[in-house]
């Protein structure tokens, strides 16, 4: 018999609490009804620091014409570069290669008409094979290579009088 009275004793705790909670829910209003979105949510102000803007260094490249020489001009700038730069290394017979081609969009004359016009370059001395340097030389002027600042003319024994002076490198000065 006492177990039954537990039973019971448990069963109308249980009805007593449900019917509790069923009134104070009923009690209150959960739901957001009319109420303006403001009273519910608040908003807050959050002060961001202003964003930094990083601009990359990038070189500026003021004197380059990029050219792409055909397979024939790349013969005559690598006889050209050998016959009036074969001692200065790659780079200086690179800057033989790009005055002729300087010239040679100045003008709008090509490669070939550039090199062999009269009193211009030391045309005798494109007999030499071309060295590794030489060719070295060729692939920096097809890969865009450009470090002549536009020069036109350039001289073993000086800069070219009437013209822009520009730089020296090697035994040969540059100008425009």
């Amino acid at each position: 018999m006492r177990i039954f009275v537990n039973i019971v004793a448990t069963i109308v705790i249980a009805l007593c609490t449900v019917i509790m909670c069923y009134g104070s829910y009923k009690s209150h209003d959960y739901s957001m009804g009319t109420k303006p979105l403001d009273e519910y949510v608040k908003p807050v102000m959050i002060e961001m620091p202003e964003p930094e803007i990083i601009i990359p260094e990038v070189p500026i490249i003021r004197y380059a014409y990029y050219y792409s020489p055909s397979i024939e001009e790349q013969e005559l700038l690598k006889k050209i570069a050998m016959a009036e730069a074969s001692g200065e290394g790659a780079e200086g017979m690179a800057l033989v290669m790009r005055v002729v081609i300087n010239r040679s969009l100045n003008s709008g004359d090509t490669i070939k008409e550039t090199i062999y016009s009269p009193g211009q370059f030391h045309t005798p001395g494109m007999n030499q094979i071309p060295s590794e340097k030489c060719e070295e030389a060729m692939q920096m002027i097809i890969d865009g290579w450009d470090e002549s600042q536009g020069a036109t003319y350039f001289n073993g024994g000086g800069y070219r009088r009437g013209k822009e002076a520009l730089f020296q490198y090697g035994g040969h000065y540059f100008s425009k």
